[in-house]
């Protein structure tokens, strides 16, 4: 998603010219493999939904979209498949001793703190499932970290899942202050962060671990299976 890229981006930026701080190094290194796993992966259904919103001259050639969804295709290779992505994750977190994933907590708990505690309940209840979603995610890895190298990928799209909730929600309690008296697009950044919070599992590894997805005797099982 384009407010994950650009946060990236700031980030990258902060590095680059000297003015970021200890934390903002290792936030990046996590964060760099798991925007370019997320968002190649999310490009493909969105320049999808795309076509089917344009109807029929969304696959006529001249439009240039039927170049897009055939070029979207190419983005979870050569930036890295999601395999190779993922295993980039893990290793960011070996390499700083874990140092990278505390950081990232500490930042979306930074960043929920003031909604959490806020008077809106709508945004307060959706800020507070994004963040006991991730105290179940870090205390799961912290408790058995040895699922990390089965569930891999799910761990992935589940940090990026949460850490894009936390932006959306930080960017939606911020807008009133930007755009003024522009209420509909307000509204409209808001439907679409409460949607994207709650009409989904923001942690496909919490949800697999408890389906008992990591366990090594059911990897044997699917295995046996294809033989």
């Amino acid at each position: 998603m384009t407010i994950f890229v650009f946060e990236c981006v700031r980030i990258l930026d902060k590095i680059e010219y000297g003015s970021a701080t200890d934390e903002d190094v290792l936030i990046f290194r996590i964060l760099n493999p798991l925007v370019k796993l997320y968002n190649a992966k999310m490009a493909i259904p969105i320049i999808s939904e795309a076509i089917e919103c344009i109807g029929g001259q969304g696959i006529i050639e001249e439009t240039g979209i039927p170049y897009l969804y055939r070029d979207v295709q190419i983005f979870a290779i050569w930036e890295g498949t999601t395999s190779v992505l993922s295993n980039d994750v893990l290793r960011a977190i070996i390499k700083t001793k874990g140092e990278c994933l505390k950081a990232l907590m500490a930042n979306i708990k930074r960043r929920l703190e003031p909604i959490c505690n806020g008077n809106d309940e709508q945004l307060k209840h959706s800020g507070e499932k994004v963040w006991h979603s991730t105290e179940k995610l870090f205390r799961l890895i912290e408790s058995q970290p040895s699922t990390l190298e089965l569930g891999g990928r799910d761990f992935a799209f589940s940090l990026s899942n949460l850490f894009v909730s936390t932006l959306l929600l930080e960017n939606v309690a911020t807008d009133w202050h930007l755009m003024g008296d522009v209420q509909s697009i307000i509204d409209y950044h808001r439907i679409q962060t409460i949607r994207f919070i709650n009409s989904q599992d923001l942690t496909p590894f919490l949800t697999n671990f408890n389906l008992n997805e990591y366990s090594p005797s059911i990897r044997q099982t699917y295995f046996a299976a294809l033989k």
